[in-house]
């Protein structure tokens, strides 16, 4: 990445972060990798999250990327599906943040998801980091 692209990247997040602190939400527990498989139940039958190994204290939209996307058909590095089964599921969540008005809602959407695929990267540079790179790659028993 040269400089002029790397300014433009630092400043379109930002930009983004510029949006999210303009919600006044206060930042949250975000698991960071909710899926059916770090999810179980407990023992009164109700469905409890156990992984928090790439959990963040951020705002409380940046955990939308993954739950949406799946919801949507799409992987991670895709773009935020535009479907009536997501947009259904955002307009639930955001029952539960009266602050953030139906008609900012996508660009607060658009900041949060820059947000959580930064959360991503810094939770694979946590797991990476005490990896050998010569085993990385290499198939576990």
């Amino acid at each position: 990445m040269n400089a002029i692209s790397s300014s433009h990247a630092v400043g379109r997040l930002t930009a983004a972060m510029s949006v999210l602190r303009g919600t006044g939400l206060p930042t949250t527990l975000q698991p960071n990798d909710v899926h059916p498989g770090n999810a179980g139940r407990g023992p009164d039958g109700r469905l409890r999250l156990f992984d928090l190994g790439d959990a963040f204290r951020s705002h409380p939209w940046a955990v939308l990327s993954a739950p949406l996307r799946t919801a949507g058909g799409t992987r991670l590095r895709d773009p935020l599906p535009d479907t009536a089964t997501v947009r259904r599921l955002l307009d639930r969540y955001a029952e539960h943040w009266p602050e953030v008005d139906r008609a900012d809602r996508a660009e607060v959407l658009r900041a949060a998801d820059r947000l959580g695929a930064l959360h991503r990267a810094a939770s694979w540079e946590r797991l990476l980091a005490p990896a050998d790179p010569g085993r990385l790659g290499v198939p576990t028993p």
